[in-house]
């Protein structure tokens, strides 16, 4: 008689004989690994000058098949960046806005249901908000503004709302130390142009500049 192999994948498994089954057991496991859980996504795009919406919410339904839920769209201008609340059930997005008065920022609070709503939004301190950090402990937030080369520390209540305190940290005198240092001597650094800033620790954090070569 031929050998038995046993194929096993995840909770599947699946005895054959070398000369009698190994089609049907290689049909078993492609069918096991195209079976996705459930999903959803939320897909933040630039608006201007397009004609998108903002922020699109994407499920895998029926036939694992993923689909725009057009109903649950939400408005929000040049959405470049989203991050999730590492505990409460929120989203927080940029508004990247590079004209005077500046950019926003705003939450996203999601219900019972699964279904997320704009819930608050505020000023995000400088223009062309582009990237978002949330410390460990989710109470304070860094907003990355690459067009005024500055950070937001916004303070965050437990409850993941806004808090009324915004500090602002400009790169304006780093900039000028950098360029007297010879760095940053490209066209594109003729100003600070912070990319993001990163907590490596609740109070503690490393900032890219594009700008200050660092």
């Amino acid at each position: 008689e031929g050998s038995c192999d046993v194929i096993q994948h995840d909770h599947l498994r699946v005895s054959s004989t070398q000369h009698e089954q190994p089609a049907q057991a290689s049909q078993l496991l492609k069918a096991q690994a195209v079976i996705l859980p459930r999903m959803r996504f939320l897909i933040g795009t630039y608006t201007d000058q397009t004609d998108s919406a903002g922020i699109y919410v994407i499920d895998n339904g029926q036939d694992d098949r993923f689909e725009v839920l057009a109903q649950a769209t939400i408005w929000l201008r040049n959405a470049s960046y989203l991050i999730e609340h590492p505990v409460l059930p929120l989203v927080y997005a940029v508004s990247e806005i590079g004209e005077a008065p500046g950019g926003q920022v705003a939450i996203l609070r999601q219900d019972d249901e699964g279904h997320y709503d704009l819930w608050q939004i505020i000023a995000s301190g400088g223009l062309d908000p582009c990237h978002l950090s949330l410390s460990p402990n989710g109470r304070t937030l860094l907003i990355s503004h690459y067009s005024s080369g500055s950070i937001a520390v916004q303070g965050i209540a437990p409850d993941g709302s806004f808090e009324p305190n915004q500090v602002i940290v400009r790169h304006d005198a780093r900039h000028a130390a950098a360029q007297a240092l010879g760095r940053g001597r490209h066209p594109r650094q003729a100003a600070a142009h912070v990319h993001s800033a990163t907590f490596l620790k609740d109070h503690q954090f490393a900032v890219c500049d594009l700008g200050t070569d660092e």
